[in-house]
């Protein structure tokens, strides 16, 4: 039953374990809502628990865009080895972290951060309501913790003087939801470039303004999620984006693009991102151009400063070149499969999240 509404079943945070059987160790996991979720939590865990290597129980938002705290009777009824808990500032979550550490020693703590939470860009939408003394927040929140996992080196050079412990796992591809999806080939009259992401990239889709608009007439401009308004007379077709994770790489593959793009604003917040955009465009075989920037390094893939008249000259140098393109996204999409499928790395994750 739940703790926090009287009589009525729990199923946001259900005990997914025998509480009198603990032959594997039991690993408890607040993720924020989304993707970012999915990636740093859901999926590994999943993984984790398909391998055999511990049980996982996730805590799941009781609405869209929310996250449940649990509370430590909670967790001491859940009797987990292991609690994670993903990028908390808010002052309940650091209440909560604060509790945890004082009345359940020992359960080992973890924290994971896979954005630049102290430091937004001033277009992102959450820029006026986030917490200008985010770092802070977040040096007190990992005085509670025993272990920081970040996806990417900036974040870890971020939080190196705050934790002793901090370990980089950078974001992987789910091979269960990814390795299948095929794009269909469809017929074309004009090459067919787009984008695909949220509704967080307005001041990224900002540089390629002109790019759109000068190559409206030469490609078909494909986009999904976020389509700003003077881009819309030049984008042949925009669709939504798939808020469903597990429907998410098959609404992807009906883009079915020559050439993705992927620019990205020079700010500490997109230095500090991962190259997840690189690594679902690059499951569709798709090439890339992209922003030359940190996290789209030493991958196969072909990166511009953001001057709109080179990306030009560059999107219509490579789309005369047909076959070269379609041997650039086999290449992008070997080095994704070699190196980023999150089925190969289980006993990485588990030495990560484990006890």
């Amino acid at each position: 039953l739940s703790l926090s509404v009287p009589y009525t079943p729990e199923h946001i945070a259900p005990t997914d374990w025998d509480p009198n059987f603990h032959d594997r160790p039991r690993i408890l996991a607040a993720p924020v809502p989304g993707g970012a979720g999915e990636y740093r939590l859901r999926a590994p865990l999943r993984i984790i628990g398909q391998a055999g290597l511990a049980q996982s129980m996730i805590c799941e938002p009781p609405k869209a865009f929310t996250m449940r705290i649990l509370s430590p009777v909670e967790v001491a009824r859940a009797q987990p080895d292991v609690l994670i808990l993903h990028q908390p500032l808010e002052d309940n979550q650091s209440d909560a972290i604060e509790n945890y550490a004082r009345f359940l020693p020992d359960v080992r703590r973890i924290l994971t951060v896979d954005d630049l939470v102290t430091e937004l860009p001033k277009k992102h939408p959450l820029y006026k309501s986030g917490y200008k003394d985010g770092r802070q927040r977040l040096r007190k929140n990992l005085s509670y913790v025993h272990r920081l996992v970040v996806s990417t080196q900036p974040l870890a050079d971020l939080c190196a003087d705050m934790i002793d412990d901090i370990l980089v796992m950078p974001n992987c591809l789910e091979w269960a939801l990814w390795g299948d999806v095929v794009p269909p080939h469809l017929p074309r009259r004009k090459p067919r470039v787009g984008w695909a992401g949220a509704q967080q990239h307005q001041g990224d889709l900002e540089l390629i303004y002109p790019v759109v608009e000068a190559l409206a007439d030469e490609v078909d401009w494909i986009f999904m999620g976020m389509c700003p308004e003077p881009l819309k007379d030049f984008v042949r077709e925009s669709h939504g984006f798939e808020l469903d994770f597990r429907a998410y790489p098959k609404a992807l593959s009906r883009l079915d693009l020559d050439l993705a793009i992927a620019p990205l604003d020079i700010h500490p917040f997109n230095e500090a991102k991962s190259n997840l955009r690189l690594l679902e465009y690059g499951a569709m075989g798709w090439p890339v151009i992209c922003t030359d920037i940190y996290p789209y390094q030493n991958a196969p893939v072909t990166r511009l400063p953001n001057d709109p008249d080179l990306w030009i000259k560059t999107i219509r140098e490579q789309l005369a070149e047909p076959a070269a393109l379609r041997e650039a996204g086999l290449a992008l999409q070997a080095w994704v499969h070699n190196g980023f499928i999150l089925e190969n790395h289980a006993a990485s994750w588990f030495a990560a999240y484990g006890p």
